[in-house]
């Protein structure tokens, strides 16, 4: 019975022991899987951990503060002053002429620090126009880069195809080549394709490596954190583009947007700068003790000498203004009003250029995305099905007749450029897509 007791328990064990490694073996594995981000994953992790948008953002709380500064008024000043104290004497308080307190207080008046705090509101809002320009380049940046990266790697997955037919073309040469002189040629002539195959797989693994530092340097990651893997995606167009719905788009593009904040910031300027024609108001009281009491002059009548003469005490209030429309100093206001008059005519010039600009650029983007999509749809219609075709039937040939090698790999070249022919017009037709959609800063809605 306890040899038996003994026999169950040492089980129990092993089967713990065995639990416990398949489940360490588990998490291990589970640690080097990469999962597949979307794009719009990658966006929404961008937007939230990109150092630039995170700059502009804090920028433009900034400006929130500037606001506040802009509509406080002036510093009230406090002054104390001892007037006409002996050499040779520090009792400040008995033995000066006067101790005087004075508080002062400038007003600007007319709506001055509202207007100066809508310039920096209206500033604000330029810096929301980059904020904007900046997450749509952001986007669009890593759409090129996520689709270079599945470019290569769709590359790769081409280059492996190639390899094992060449593989299975060498192992069958190496079997004729000790019989024949002429299949040496061939395995030669084979073993150098493998050779470029490879040199090309090799090529394709470090530009993604390039990319891929690129990729984490938009997301705000490390540059030698874990590799972004992008999803197995079928790109197959289909909805063709409404070119007048993006010159509307164009309109209000971050880009246009912002040359609008900066005409309605410099207007808001000058309104503020007009305003400066309205005089300020300064207001300022006293209080004065004269410790030695009244000063009496030769001048001063007798009538004027009050009872008490011990210390008199008096107070004094003041209000002044200043005027800044006297002739010799408004030039100062109206010639900046006519600055910032004609620094708006040239932002109204620039955007008028810049309109122009990015529709002749859109155009010509909207062609070549055209053409993409009809070359995807010829290589995978016609051309791809059309080099299979021919290099099967070779393939057949090859193994029941006396084909020559060389043709063989003609053909399978051939194959193997249009597949890459295809790739390559797959992804530029989406990068294509991503610059227009930065351009326009939003998505165009084209599959």
């Amino acid at each position: 019975m306890k040899n038996s007791s003994i026999k169950k328990s040492e089980k129990e064990k092993i089967k713990m022991i065995y639990k416990i490694f398949f489940l360490i073996l588990f998490l291990i594995a589970s640690n080097n899987i990469v999962y597949a981000q979307s794009i719009s994953e990658l966006i929404d992790e961008a937007t939230r951990n990109n150092q630039k948008l995170n700059s502009l953002r804090l920028k433009i709380n900034s400006i929130e503060k500037k606001i506040e500064v802009a509509e406080a008024y002036p510093h009230p000043q406090l002054s104390l002053e001892f007037s006409q104290v002996p050499f040779g004497s520090f009792d400040l308080i008995n033995n000066s002429i006067s101790n005087s307190l004075s508080l002062s207080q400038m007003f600007p008046l007319g709506g001055k620090t509202k207007a100066m705090g809508n310039v920096e509101r209206k500033f604000s809002e330029v810096i929301a126009s980059d904020y904007n320009s900046y997450k749509s380049f952001l986007a669009s940046e890593i759409r090129m880069t996520y689709f270079g990266i599945w470019e290569n790697m769709a590359r790769i997955e081409i280059q492996k195809k190639g390899l094992e037919l060449l593989k299975k073309l060498e192992s069958s040469e190496l079997i004729k080549s000790k019989t024949s002189a002429s299949s040496t040629d061939a395995l030669l002539n084979i073993q150098s394709e493998l050779l470029k195959a490879e040199l090309d797989t090799i090529n394709s693994y470090s530009e993604i490596k390039i990319l891929q530092i690129r990729m984490n340097s938009l997301l705000g990651r490390n540059l030698e954190s874990d590799y972004v893997n992008v999803s197995d995606i079928e790109i197959s167009p289909s909805k063709e583009i409404d070119v007048q719905y993006l010159f509307e788009a164009i309109k209000s593009s971050p880009a246009i947007v912002k040359m609008e904040k900066m005409i309605e910031m410099n207007q808001s300027e000058i309104t503020a700068n007009e305003r400066e024609f309205i005089p300020d108001l300064m207001l300022s009281g006293m209080i004065m003790r004269m410790p030695k009491g009244m000063l009496v002059t030769m001048s001063t009548k007798m009538n004027e000498l009050g009872n008490d003469m011990e210390s008199p005490n008096m107070y004094s209030i003041m209000a002044s203004i200043n005027l800044p429309f006297a002739p010799w100093s408004s030039k100062r206001i109206s010639s900046r009003s006519e600055e910032l008059f004609i620094g708006i005519k040239s932002i109204e010039e620039e955007k008028l250029f810049m309109l122009r600009e990015m529709e002749a650029k859109v155009k010509g983007l909207v062609i070549q995305l055209k053409n993409s999509k009809e070359k995807i749809s010829l290589y995978e219609s016609k051309i791809l099905p059309l080099n299979k075709k021919v290099f099967e039937s070779q393939l057949t040939r090859f193994t029941t007749e006396n084909v020559d090698i060389s043709s063989i790999i003609a053909s399978l070249q051939m194959v193997l450029m249009n597949e890459m022919e295809l790739v390559m017009a797959k992804a530029n037709y989406e990068m294509l897509r991503a610059e227009i959609e930065m351009m326009v800063g939003k998505s165009i809605g084209v599959n």
